[in-house]
């Protein structure tokens, strides 16, 4: 559900990522300050000209979560929660907001509307792996209107550069087998591997500067 993208759209846009994240691979070996702290607050401008505004998520952005979950589509819905949730419960809004941004991180992204306000568009978050604490989960969500203006592969980007502050290496996501938009944002990651069954696929992807080499077409299916 990250957009409406074809395959072929999204892995155009693999050399832009490539040349954009590299440099901050050097940067965060010297550097330990994280930049995605709480006070990150980042206003940008989508290709189309859209105004988006870029934060990290707090314990008060509750009903902007729950707002957003309800204005996704039911196939955006199970492509996210691999369920037809329509709404988040008590604790679980808890679980999404009520974190310690360091094993547990978490991004939104709104638009600002003519009174200020900030309107919810999406929600990119980790959570690091208690058995291998270098490797962690993510998850993004984009609400239907706002697909295929590059805000997935936005947040995908901050992402991963908020995980390697952390010392987070790489990415493990079970991803519906259907789901292409979301395949083809993970793999625009030099490195990325799938494996695959009948109904999903695990994502590798590496974040790391060092990258093994691919046996074969990450395309391949068994």
């Amino acid at each position: 559900m990250i957009g409406k993208h074809p395959l072929g759209e999204m892995m155009a846009h693999k050399s832009t990522i490539v040349r954009i994240f590299e440099p901050v691979l050097s940067r965060l070996s010297s550097d330990h300050r994280h930049r995605f702290d709480d006070s990150y607050h980042e206003e940008t401008v989508l290709e189309d000209g859209s105004a988006i505004v870029l934060k990290t998520i707090k314990p008060g952005d509750k009903q902007n979560l729950q707002d957003g979950v309800r204005r996704l589509s039911p196939e955006s819905r199970f492509r996210r929660f691999f369920s037809g949730k329509s709404e988040l419960t008590r604790r679980e809004l808890a679980y999404f907001t009520e974190i310690d941004g360091e094993n547990h991180f978490a991004l939104a992204c709104g638009h600002k509307l003519a009174d200020g306000t900030l309107e919810g568009l999406a929600v990119a978050r980790f959570v690091r792996r208690k058995d291998c604490p270098e490797a962690a989960e993510p998850a993004i969500a984009v609400v239907d209107d706002w697909q295929g203006k590059g805000v997935g592969r936005l947040l995908l980007t901050r992402l991963a550069t908020a995980a390697l502050e952390r010392g987070i290496v790489r990415f493990e996501a079970e991803v519906l087998a259907d789901n292409e938009p979301m395949i083809g944002l993970l793999s625009t990651f030099p490195g990325t591997r799938f494996r695959w069954s009948d109904d999903t696929a695990h994502a590798t992807v590496f974040l790391g500067p060092k990258r093994p080499k691919r046996k074969s077409n990450f395309w391949v299916r068994p």
